[in-house]
């Protein structure tokens, strides 16, 4: 299946939300006439939860939850007219339940080639107290997530120069094959970045002015030149014009962006290990880290292994599709 003939698109009607449908839209657009389905979450509990915690809001509970029903169907409603103005042919639906449990379900049941979201970007004690459904979908999404900012335009690049951030991982092997194929089909322009993680001071004297006492980074950068030459040869045998990159740096997600800015890349690819619990906490995430801070699309892409049993998906309980 295309990576955007079946294109998922979670809306709130916030900034974030219409970023992400705008992205859509365009990925969509005839010629290709991919097919969009817009959702809505009505999280009935979790509103119901913060009234209770903040009963001095003055507001009554069925009030609270009537006005978000309606803010869930303008949000709908928008992204609507928005897929006429571009001459796309959408659907939409409504669920009730935890969003990011939903738009997984959805995915599924709907049988998504992808997922385009918005998010915040937030940081430190906004994302902490708000947190990411960006983030908990990029975690358990059995498609790939594409992730906008706002407020966003769609970059002029977005095809022009894709930037894939290549390692030896399965999830990072789906994001080259997607990046080589979607390069090779919009004659894009395709840069292909290896990190080195090593103390941003080493790096920094390597890369300028190749200070090296005992060897040791000659090898590691070798190592990792010798890993993106072979990838690049196996993109350029498909059509696609290449650009390799490798850095070093402590910070991972920073250098993935900083190469992405310099590049002028429109788009940033990569795979991501979609971990939970205290191995995720410890080990940390590459990807949630780009996707917070990135001011250009990400195109996220797990393990196909790590997906989650069968019997642990959530049920589909719509309650109102059109």
């Amino acid at each position: 299946m295309d990576l955007f003939s079946r294109i998922l698109v979670p809306v709130d009607g916030s900034d974030p939300s219409n970023s992400a449908v705008r992205l859509a839209l365009e990925l969509a657009a005839p010629p290709r006439d991919a097919a969009v389905r817009f959702l809505s979450v009505f999280e009935r509990d979790a509103l119901s939860k913060f009234y209770f915690a903040d009963a001095s809001s003055g507001f009554a509970l069925a009030e609270v939850l009537d006005a978000a029903q309606v803010e869930c169907r303008r949000a709908l409603d928008s992204a609507m007219d928005a897929a006429r103005g571009a001459g796309v042919d959408a659907t939409n639906s409504m669920r009730t339940g935890l969003a990011i449990d939903e738009i997984v379900a959805v995915a599924r049941t709907w049988d998504a080639s992808s997922i385009v979201i918005g998010t915040h970007g937030r940081t430190g004690l906004a994302r902490g107290v708000l947190g990411s459904c960006a983030e908990g979908v990029l975690r358990k999404s059995p498609v790939p997530v594409l992730v906008a900012h706002a407020p966003a335009a769609i970059p002029a690049t977005l095809f022009e120069r894709i930037l894939c951030a290549v390692d030896d991982s399965p999830a990072a092997r789906r994001a080259f094959e997607a990046a080589v194929a979607l390069a090779v089909e919009r004659r894009a322009e395709l840069h292909l970045l290896t990190v080195v993680q090593i103390a941003d001071l080493y790096a920094a004297g390597f890369e300028r002015d190749g200070f090296d006492p005992d060897g040791s980074m000659s090898a590691i950068y070798a190592e990792a030149r010798a890993a993106v030459k072979r990838l690049a040869a196996e993109a350029i045998v498909h059509g696609a014009r290449i650009k390799p990159h490798v850095l070093g740096g402590a910070d991972v997600a920073e250098r993935i962006i900083a190469c992405a800015t310099a590049q002028r890349c429109g788009l940033i690819a990569l795979g991501t290990h979609g971990r939970g619990g205290i191995r995720r906490a410890l080990a940390g995430s590459t990807a949630e880290g780009v996707l917070r801070s990135s001011p250009i699309p990400v195109l996220a892409f797990r393990d196909p292994a790590e997906n989650e049993p069968a019997e642990d998906r959530p049920r589909e309980s719509a309650v109102s599709a059109r």
